[in-house]
């Protein structure tokens, strides 16, 4: 246990020497500049909003937009001539193979 001893008698010593640091005083005007920060900091600002936060919500808004305009051009592809919810859904189901074949099929 001579190291214990040796690291609590550094130690001991370290305390020594910071209790005997004379204490600076801050400078008057110290708590009047931080209390203005503080206001400046805090007055008419929006709550802080992090980067991927913002980043994946507009992520999100631009998807659901491409969604949109992708049904509504293949309504409009189809040849209807107005886009139709059903008439872009069924434009949309044989190019990704959305068809009941399969299950025909079984019966």
């Amino acid at each position: 246990m001579i190291n214990g001893d040796k690291r609590e008698h550094e130690a001991g010593k370290t305390l020594d020497l910071l209790d005997r640091i004379e204490r600076v005083p801050p400078p008057p005007s110290l708590a009047a500049n931080v209390m203005r920060a503080l206001e400046r900091r805090h007055e008419g600002r929006a709550p802080h909003v992090s980067r991927g936060l913002r980043l994946a919500v507009a992520g999100l808004a631009a998807l659901a937009v491409m969604n949109v305009l992708t049904l509504v051009h293949a309504g409009t592809a189809s040849g209807s001539g107005t886009p139709t919810p059903a008439a872009a859904a069924d434009s949309l189901a044989p190019a990704y193979r959305l068809t009941l074949e399969i299950y025909k099929d079984a019966e």
